[in-house]
């Protein structure tokens, strides 16, 4: 479900725009997901950015806990942190960098394109349109601004190329048209099943040690990951 939760935000924040500024600072939204028994789980997630840094927290819930990830685009690594055991699991990033790692809707998906509805309101200070995507049985509302593009570009550069399991690209439709996603619901059979919404936006400079590995943790194996994981699905 981690998977899942990440995928979903990262459809909001990460996807392909070539814009000129960047930003540094720190980003808030409160989201709603539900897992495989259909219970709703509400957390918020805290990401830090500083250049082609991005730091994201996302507290325990429920039966899952708490997940750190530290994405470096500079050194291409990205580090999931396991504060309980003091580890971290390593995975190496795509050499891919910024501007079209997305392919977008072709064919028969292209009928699923986000359509602007001509609402407008204003969310955070940004003016957004309401813009709505169809794909099946599911319908995802989103308000989104093109008041954020420095915010866009950073994020953009660190998650270029990624797959949707390393917590990158999964939709880059609505930032392919210049918005940058404040809100999210995703309705099935007309319940919400998934939501994101943007609480804060603080730009500020951050320190480089908020994107370090922390003193004393220890890299694990995939053999670590592998006994941890068969340990908790027990």
């Amino acid at each position: 479900m981690k998977n899942r939760i990440i995928a979903f935000v990262c459809c909001l924040l990460f996807s392909p725009l070539q814009l000129a500024a960047q930003f540094e600072g720190v980003v808030e939204s409160k989201n709603l997901t539900t897992d495989e028994t259909g219970l709703e789980l509400q957390y918020v997630m805290t990401m830090w950015v500083k250049g082609e840094m991005v730091k994201i927290v996302i507290p325990p819930m429920g039966q899952n806990p708490g997940t750190t990830m530290i994405y470096r685009r500079d050194r291409k690594m990205m580090w999931t942190l396991d504060e309980k055991d003091k580890t971290y699991f390593e995975v190496m990033l795509s050499d891919e960098s910024g501007g079209g790692g997305g392919k977008g809707l072709q064919g028969d998906d292209a009928s699923a394109a986000p359509k602007i509805t001509g609402k407008k309101k204003t969310i955070l200070g940004y003016s957004c349109d309401q813009l709505i995507l169809r794909n099946g049985e599911t319908e995802t509302e989103f308000w989104g601004t093109k008041k954020l593009p420095a915010l866009l570009k950073t994020v953009t550069r660190v998650f270029s190329g990624m797959s949707s399991d390393q917590g990158g690209l999964v939709d880059d439709e609505i930032t392919k048209m210049g918005y940058f996603p404040l809100v999210a619901r995703t309705r099935l059979q007309g319940k919400v099943v998934e939501s994101s919404e943007v609480t804060r936006i603080d730009a500020r400079p951050l320190g480089p040690e908020l994107f370090d590995i922390p003193s004393g943790y220890r890299k694990q194996g995939l053999n670590d990951l592998m006994k941890k994981e068969g340990v908790q699905q027990q």
